[in-house]
């Protein structure tokens, strides 16, 4: 008996809109019939992108945790607002914007007292020029340099503390669900 071209192209379907995983094949006697096999939703979460999949519904950041805190584990819990906490610092390298512009003004304002390099009735060139500078406007230049610095290091360190923990709760979880 031949494969009915249309159990062909329905296998070819079923197999695109499901998974390859989902889909199989079995050699009854002399012929292969198409059986499909459906799997329950499982409770694995999965990286899909930046996003996430679980029970083959894409979610964000926030509907994970919802799912993880729910879970009543207190390990995956305690992951989880760790995770929760780096999340809400890895935006204070938008404060390097504010501290960048207070340097400028700082350095700005650094005021540079000028002695003229000759004095009245003397050579022009033959005199010492002196600069003094206001140590107030160098420090506070100084520290808002450094914090323009930091404030970007800072947040790319707890965006990565944010993925690596996410990523230890999902794991932990795919263990014991």
């Amino acid at each position: 008996m031949k494969f009915p071209f249309y159990l062909f192209l329905f296998s070819l379907f079923v197999s695109h809109s499901l998974s390859a995983q989902d889909t199989i094949i079995k050699r009854n006697g002399d012929s292969l019939k198409p059986q499909v096999y459906i799997k329950l939703a499982d409770n694995s979460i999965y990286y899909y992108g930046k996003q996430f999949k679980y029970h083959n519904n894409i979610i964000g950041d926030t509907a994970l945790q919802t799912i993880l805190i729910n879970t009543k584990d207190s390990a995956i819990i305690h992951l989880v607002h760790i995770s929760k906490h780096a999340q809400n610092l890895q935006y204070i390298g938008v404060l390097a914007i504010p501290f960048l512009a207070a340097a400028i003004y700082s350095y700005n304002k650094i005021p540079v007292k000028h002695i003229p390099a000759y004095s009245a009735g003397s050579v022009p060139g033959s005199g010492v020029a002196t600069y003094t500078k206001d140590k107030r406007y160098v420090a506070s230049f100084t520290t808002f340099i450094s914090l323009t610095v930091v404030c970007p290091v800072t947040s790319f360190i707890f965006k990565q503390r944010r993925i690596n923990y996410t990523h230890k709760s999902i794991e932990l979880y795919n263990q014991k669900y």
